[in-house]
């Protein structure tokens, strides 16, 4: 019973803004609760303890999730384990470290699968979902969030589910844009808040996302009719959440007026919303109301205010930006500054500074439009320049979230991957169980033996024939992924950066984001579209260029009988040999190399020839370390006959050592036949 009571005061805990005395006051009386704990109820508290401590003081944070790992050293307890794994989740989601977060959150979900603990493994899809969301994988963070959805219905806590139906209304509206699915998921919310009397900020934050849904719709009067309903649930005086959530709340009605044109109701509210943003030294919130001020004056021919305003935005949003705090004053340190961060405590310190650096952007752009107009060159060159610099800043920031993205992509398919793998040894265990309970009942009949048997034996070379393909697909995943490849490109890539050629640079970025996704793609299928497979190759030798400046030209010819829009040919089987021609045939040779590829169609199959003018396998076999072996050519022979057995068709791979009448290596030719269906 211990152990449920510490996790309802968690729950409690995580859903009330504090002051910095109230946190302190929690903060010292868990610390002494501590000290008179014995066994597993201290792991309990130092859980409570981190949870607590883990959007505020990581190192602190570390330190409790180090003695709770240590108290839960070899002890066999599902649901401590998952709280511990949850932590560890937390701490490096506020670090930035999304990779290792989404390791930890997944190890948290398989223990608290073990013992049904629906609650927190939707808490632990939630904040899986805003990592994928975060990192440019929306269509793998809306899958997850249904599944979310579904253990948060399951588990039976109005709060977890309203906290989900709230969070997904959330995403419709600012990064789907979706507002019919908003008003769907917000209204539900909003619903089950009432329902169940859940807390004031709750109940104003989700009917203000129904404002906010319903005025994206065009439906401007409703928007403004339940924007003032919501701040009337609301009670500063008693909430500090409350406090933050009526700043909010008034800057977003002061929005919808000024959106449907009323100039002097969208001033007052914007006034009154600055003003307690000052009472409570809300610089963030300081920043973005400023923001909107100055963006109101503007329309009203109110220069002079404008300029005020925005100067006040940088202000304001520099500050956020050094501290990565949203109050000055210590008496508010640990308060929300955003409306879903009243719900649950998700801005981490650089989610923040991002939001402030995009206020700083338009500010510097709005101060050296208006300078310009004035016919204040320098002031506006002044400012142009400081937006430069931030731009720059946040796309040096998208670049590296944009890697990121790709990393965490690429980790999850290789984890669903293993997962099917996983099942389908498990499937194949399952049914060797059966088979000798089978054997034991054999007595029964010689005839019900057989067919047994052999329906189980039919069955099993079935999942062996699953589960080898799916180790062939690992196997040509990781050859292509070439790490070395990977590492140079990126490198190549990286000195563009450092050169100051960011044009050059983003066309590279593209390039290989195109065709790593490309790579990753491609292992879900046995055929894809002919013309994204030679946009794959172009990319690939682009940046093998790249790496090796004035060292090779490629040509690649397609036969005007082949309609390369509309066919698919079976993908990741010429890439193999166009890195062999590089490395092994052009990158040893003296003189400048070519690389030719040719596309023709042949009947049933379109013949691929790979023509290099390298020194030949004969002298890149003898410069190759002794012990290495490629696997790649390996690879490709076992997947052409497999496919070979799928389609009932002879796939050919020949490899032609090209020479003169005279013994001289006039390169490496090597003819593949691939098979093609119509798209």
């Amino acid at each position: 019973m211990k152990r449920y009571f510490l996790l309802s005061c968690l729950l409690i805990a995580s859903v009330i803004s504090v002051r910095a005395t109230d946190y302190q006051v929690q903060l010292d009386s868990l610390n002494a609760l501590l000290e008179h704990s014995t066994a597993m109820e201290k792991a309990d508290v130092l859980y409570q303890l981190a949870r607590l401590t883990a959007p505020y003081d990581q190192v602190l944070c570390k330190s409790y999730i180090d003695q709770q790992q240590e108290l839960l050293e070899g002890v066999e307890d599902e649901i401590r384990l998952g709280n511990l794994y949850h932590n560890k989740g937390f701490y490096y989601y506020y670090l930035g470290e999304y990779i290792e977060a989404l390791d930890n959150f997944n190890k948290s979900t398989q223990h608290f699968e073990k013992t049904q603990v629906r609650d927190q493994i939707a808490m632990n899809y939630y904040l899986t979902v805003m990592i994928m969301f975060n990192t440019g994988n929306l269509e793998k963070g809306m899958e997850m969030v249904n599944v979310a959805l579904e253990m948060a219905r399951q588990s039976g806590d109005p709060w977890t589910l309203v906290i989900g139906l709230y969070g997904v209304g959330y995403f419709y509206n600012n990064f789907l844009r979706d507002f019919e699915k908003s008003k769907e998921f917000n209204s539900k919310a909003y619903k089950m808040t009432l329902d169940y009397n859940l807390a004031s900020s709750l109940k104003g934050g989700t009917c203000m996302g129904c404002a906010i849904a319903y005025f994206g719709s065009g439906e401007a009067d409703t928007a403004i009719y339940l924007s003032h309903k919501a701040i009337h649930y609301y009670h500063p005086e008693k909430n500090i959440a409350d406090q933050y959530m009526m700043i909010q709340g008034l800057h977003g009605i002061g929005y919808l007026f000024q959106k449907t044109n009323q100039s002097d109701s969208a001033n007052y509210y914007y006034s009154l919303a600055l003003n307690r943003a000052d009472a409570m030294t809300a610089v963030f919130a300081k920043a973005y109301i400023h923001s909107s001020l100055g963006s109101l004056n503007l329309e009203t021919g109110d220069i002079n205010q404008a300029v005020q305003h925005f100067n006040q935005v940088i202000k304001n949003a520099l500050i956020v930006d050094s501290l990565g705090v949203g109050y000055l004053s210590n008496e508010y340190a640990y308060a929300p500054v955003h409306a879903w961060d009243v719900s649950i405590k998700l801005m981490a310190p650089r989610m923040l500074r991002n939001y402030a650096k995009n206020y700083l952007l338009d500010a510097y752009g709005q101060l050296s439009v208006i300078y310009e107009n004035r016919g204040q060159l320098n002031r506006s060159i002044y400012y142009l320049k400081k937006k430069h610099e931030v731009e720059q800043t946040l796309n040096d920031i998208s670049k590296s979230k944009d890697l990121v993205g790709l990393q965490i992509a690429y980790e999850t398919e290789r984890k669903d991957q293993q997962i099917t793998l996983l099942s389908q040894e498990n499937e194949l265990k399952e049914f060797r169980v059966k088979q000798s309970k089978f054997f034991l009942f054999g007595l029964l009949g010689i005839i019900l033996v057989i067919i047994v048997a052999a329906i189980l034996f039919i069955r099993q070379n079935k999942f062996k024939a699953e589960q080898n393909t799916i180790i062939l697909e690992q196997r040509l995943l990781r050859s292509q992924m070439n790490p070395h490849f990977i590492f140079n490109a990126l490198s190549n890539i990286s000195n563009l950066i450092d050169k100051n050629d960011n044009i050059t640079a983003s066309n590279y970025l593209t390039k290989f984001s195109q065709m790593v996704r490309h790579i990753l793609e491609s292992t879900r299928s046995d055929f894809i579209e002919f013309d994204r497979e030679v946009v794959n190759i172009k990319n690939y030798l682009a940046l093998q260029k790249l790496r090796f400046t004035d060292k090779f030209d490629y040509k690649i010819e397609v036969d005007e009988k082949i309609d390369s829009e509309g066919i698919e040919i079976p993908p990741m089987l010429i890439q193999p040999f166009v890195e062999n021609a590089i490395e092994h045939g052009i990158k040893t040779k003296e003189t400048k190399g070519n690389i030719d590829i040719r596309f023709k169609l042949n009947g049933d199959q379109i013949l691929c020839k790979i023509d290099d003018d390298g020194v030949g396998r004969t002298v890149a076999g003898s410069q190759i370390k002794k012990g290495h072996t490629s696997m790649a050519t390996e690879i490709v022979r076992d997947r052409l006959e497999t496919l070979g057995k799928k389609l009932k068709q002879k796939l050919n791979l020949e490899i032609i050592d090209m020479k003169t009448e005279t013994n001289v290596s006039l390169g490496t030719r090597v003819i593949i036949g691939l098979p093609y269906r119509e798209s």
